[in-house]
This record gives C-alpha cells, sequence and structure tokens, in this order.
C-alpha cells in the first residue's frame, strides 16, 4: 500500500484466496496505550495517524475511536495513577464512576475502582479492512494477487509453487508466523516460535451499543507493558498471582470491542508453541476462562458465543519487529509479538525506507 502510494511497481503475492490470516484474526484495535514505553509506543502513534490517513483516502470506516482503561481493583487504580503520570499518559483523561458507565453502559459498576479515558485508539473491522486495502493497493497500481503461495524465493524472483518464476528488483517477505520458513539457520534460530491464542464472538442478550468504546481492565494492565513495566505494576500483578493464577497459565487478558454487527469480540489467551505452526486444538477451559475473565468487569449475562477461533504470531524474543536481508534483495519483514495491526503501517512505512522502495524506487 505504501509503496504503492510512493510510485513503485508493486507485485503482492498471497498465498491463500483471501486473507486468512493474523491480519482478519485480531480485534481490528490499532493500540497506543500500553505498547512499550519508548520505540514502540512512538511508532504506535505514528501508525495509526497513518491508520488514519490511509482510512481516508480509502473509503475505510473506522467503527470507533478511543479506548476506556476500567481498573477493578485498588492495586490497578493505583498503576493508572502512575501511567497518567507519565508521557504516556499525557492524553489520557481520569473518569470518575459515573462518567466510566456513560461511556460504557456494559460495565459492572459494582466492581468499578476507577477508570481512564485513551484517545489515542480507533478501530477498524478486520475481516472487511484487509480485502478492502488489497482492493485499494490495486487501484493505486498494484499487481495483487490471491492464490499464490511461494515456494521459494532468491535474489532476482521469486518462485510460485505451480512453477511460475515472479522476478523483481527488491523482494520482501512478509510471511507473519510463516517467516521462519523463509529465514536461513541462523536467523531461523531466532525465532522461536509462534504464540497461539483463542478469541470468541458473543450475542449480548442487551444492546451492544452499551459498549460503544473498546475496554481493558487488570489483566490487560499486568500484561501489557506500557503499564507492566511501570513500578507501580508490582502490586497488581502480585494481585493476580495470588488470585487469578489460573489467567496466568492461559496467558488470559481481556479486550473487548463492538462489531459493526453488534456483536462483541472478547479475548485472548496466549500459549507459546514451538516450531512454524500452532495446534488447531481449543480446549473449552480456556475459553471458559476468557469468558469468566470478561464477565468479571461487563455484564456478559445471557451472552450467546457465535463464533470461536484461534489465531497466531511470531513470538518476540529481542526485538518487536524484524527487517533482515537475507540475500541480495531480499528482505524477510514482519513485527514480532502480537501488534501487528497497531503497528502495520508505521513498521511498513520502516521497512520500505530501508529497502529503498519507499522513495518510489521501482521493483
Amino acid at each position: 500500500m505504501l509503496a504503492a502510494r510512493a510510485g513503485a511497481r508493486i507485485v503482492l503475492l498471497e498465498a491463500d484466496s483471501a486473507p486468512q490470516g493474523a491480519s482478519v484474526r485480531n480485534f481490528g484495535l490499532v493500540t497506543v496505550s500500553g505498547q512499550a514505553r519508548g520505540e514502540v509506543w512512538s511508532l504506535s502513534r505514528r501508525s495509526r495517524d497513518l491508520w488514519r490517513q490511509i482510512a481516508d483516502e480509502a473509503g475505510l470506516a473506522v467503527l470507533q475511536s478511543g479506548m476506556l482503561i476500567a481498573a477493578q481493583s485498588r492495586e490497578a487504580g493505583d498503576l493508572l495513577e502512575a501511567f497518567l503520570a507519565s508521557e504516556m499518559g499525557q492524553a489520557c483523561t481520569p473518569l470518575s464512576l459515573g462518567q466510566a458507565v456513560s461511556h460504557c453502559p456494559l460495565l459492572r459498576r459494582d466492581v468499578l475502582e476507577t477508570a481512564v479515558w485513551s484517545p489515542e485508539e480507533l478501530r477498524v473491522e478486520p475481516r472487511e479492512v484487509v480485502p478492502h486495502l488489497a482492493r485499494h493497493a490495486a487501484r493505486l497500481g498494484a499487481v495483487v494477487r490471491f492464490d499464490a503461495p511461494v515456494a521459494a524465493v532468491e535474489s532476482g524472483a521469486v518462485h510460485l509453487f505451480n512453477g511460475e518464476r515472479v522476478r523483481a528488483g527488491r523482494i520482501l517477505v512478509c510471511a507473519g508466523a510463516g517467516l521462519r520458513n523463509f529465514a536461513p539457520p541462523e536467523l531461523a534460530a531466532r525465532l522461536p516460535g509462534v504464540t497461539k491464542l483463542h478469541m470468541l464472538r458473543l450475542r449480548p442478550r442487551t444492546d451492544a451499543g452499551q459498549l460503544a468504546v473498546p475496554v481493558i481492565s487488570d489483566l490487560t494492565l499486568a500484561r501489557y507493558p506500557g503499564f507492566a513495566e511501570l513500578p507501580e505494576a508490582a502490586g497488581l500483578k502480585a494481585r493476580i498471582a495470588a488470585r487469578q493464577p489460573d489467567m496466568l497459565s492461559d496467558g488470559i487478558h481481556i479486550i473487548a470491542v463492538r462489531c459493526a454487527d453488534g456483536s462483541v469480540i472478547i479475548g485472548d489467551s496466549h500459549h507459546p508453541c514451538a516450531g512454524d505452526s500452532a495446534d488447531p486444538f481449543q480446549p473449552a477451559e480456556t475459553d471458559a476462562r476468557i469468558l469468566k475473565a470478561a464477565g468479571d468487569f461487563l455484564d456478559l449475562d445471557g451472552a450467546q458465543v457465535i463464533e470461536r477461533w484461534t489465531g497466531a504470531y511470531p513470538r518476540a524474543e529481542g526485538g518487536d519487529w524484524l527487517i533482515e536481508e537475507t540475500q541480495p534483495g531480499v528482505w524477510l519483514a514482519g513485527v514480532l509479538g502480537g501488534k501487528g495491526m497497531t503497528l502495520a503501517f508505521g513498521f511498513a512505512e520502516r521497512a520500505l525506507a530501508r529497502t529503498g522502495l519507499g522513495a518510489g524506487v521501482t521493483a
């Protein structure tokens, strides 16, 4: 997309007949508050701004803006106070309990300690947006090919499984959870595997309009590094370890977002997997824990689960993204650690600058 905007001649090769991977198996939430302090947080803000620009250009709907951060405990409230005092929280605003429930009537006021409003986020519908972006890239002049799985890559050429060879001066391999399949051994050793997650879509008993904005709470505060790496997070982590060890064992934290059709997506869990892929099995007890954790601060009584799925993304060890030239003119590129939707365009801008494609160089 960004390369096509810059005037480069692009061929995009997608293995499946439609987007199937992590890009469509997520919340659609471009999250700034909670990203790791420093470079990642700054890049998330740049990416968010690019998302808005491209949404305007491509006619994409931004369904929600902002995010409610709900604290269920005194320890979480103390952590939010420290976050607000940092540079990461300067744009955010503390809310009274009444204001929080006004923002999100689905909140359970009886368990709410305090809340913060973050204006930094935006949300799109990933299942609609990703195919739409492919069509927009084509309108900008890119050649977009589906059902084109890649068998091998070498300097100057991409080989498809059907025997076809596609020539290119610069090649970016953006294979998501399959990055290791294209990595030389020394680089593959730095990509230890993937993380598998569970997500669910619900039909609430009450009007989903009561979830007007995305919501996170204590478990996310203890997991997202922009909160969790603050010294004041220690008390919250100790509380969760003592009272909710099962949530930690499944790597569960809760994000809840409303979809355009009125359903609600909640998740997710995190299970490290060795190798290049996650197993296909979805234990019912993990889904039950996700529902329990969400119901601890949202009124989900009577909600019906209408969809379940798993996802996978490359784990991050020693970095949050990868841009590495593995052969002359061939780069492996990808966001690590499950931040792909958030960092997408900011990371793409960096990757294209590294390869020269962002300057309108013909590929």
